[in-house]
C-alpha cells in the first residue's frame, strides 16, 4: 500500500510543478506581450523616415501642402483644398512661395471646373510676383473659358517670361516648344 500512497503522491507532486510550470509560462508570456504592446504603442510618435527627421524647406512644405490640396480636390473636397492652400499662404512671407501657391490653387479650381475662382486665383498670383507660372495659369484659365484671344496674349508672355527665367531648367526646350505649339494652335 506504501507504495500505491508514494505513487499517487508523485503523481500529485508532478500535476503541481505541471501547473506552477503554466502559470509561470502564461505569466511569462502576459509581461512579454505587455512589454511588446508598450514598446509598439510608444514607437507610434516615432518617424521612422530619415528623410522627414529633418524640418522641411519652405517650398518642401508648399509642395507638401499643394499635394495634399490636390488630393482634396479630387476627392470632390475643394473647399478644403482652398483652405490648405489659404492656411499655407497666410504662413508664408515669401513671395514666390505664395505666388506658386496661389498657381497651384489657381490650377486646381481649373481641374475642378471653377473658372471664375480660378481666374481669380491666377490674378492674385500675378499680383503677388509677376512670372512665367503666374501668366501660364492665366493663360489655362483664358483657354479653358474659351477666350483664344486672352489664351494666346498670356501664353506669348509666358514664352517672353520662361526664355529669361528658366533658361538653365532641365525641359527647357520642350517647355518653350511646348508654349510656343499653343500659341499657334490657339492662334488659328
Amino acid at each position: 500500500m506504501s507504495s500505491e500512497k508514494h505513487r499517487k503522491h508523485k503523481k500529485k507532486h508532478s500535476n503541481r510543478k505541471f501547473i506552477i510550470t503554466i502559470i509561470i509560462v502564461g505569466v511569462v508570456a502576459l509581461l512579454a506581450g505587455g512589454i511588446f504592446y508598450y514598446i509598439q504603442s510608444s514607437q507610434k510618435n516615432v518617424v521612422k523616415n530619415p528623410a522627414k527627421e529633418r524640418e522641411l524647406t519652405p517650398i518642401e512644405q508648399a509642395e507638401e501642402v499643394s499635394s495634399k490640396a490636390q488630393g482634396q480636390a479630387a476627392l470632390g473636397k475643394v473647399a478644403d483644398a482652398y483652405k490648405a492652400y489659404d492656411e499655407a499662404i497666410a504662413k508664408s512671407n515669401d513671395a514666390k512661395i505664395k505666388s506658386w501657391l496661389l498657381v497651384n490653387k489657381a490650377i486646381t479650381a481649373i481641374n475642378s471646373k471653377k473658372l471664375t475662382e480660378a481666374a481669380e486665383f491666377a490674378r492674385q498670383a500675378e499680383a503677388v510676383l509677376p512670372t512665367y507660372s503666374t501668366s501660364q495659369a492665366m493663360a489655362q484659365v483664358a483657354e479653358a473659358r474659351g477666350d483664344k484671344s486672352s489664351a494666346t496674349k498670356y501664353y506669348q508672355k509666358t514664352i517672353e517670361r520662361y526664355t529669361t527665367e528658366a533658361k538653365d531648367t532641365p525641359f527647357y526646350e520642350g517647355d518653350l516648344a511646348t508654349f510656343k505649339a499653343k500659341v499657334k494652335e490657339l492662334s488659328r
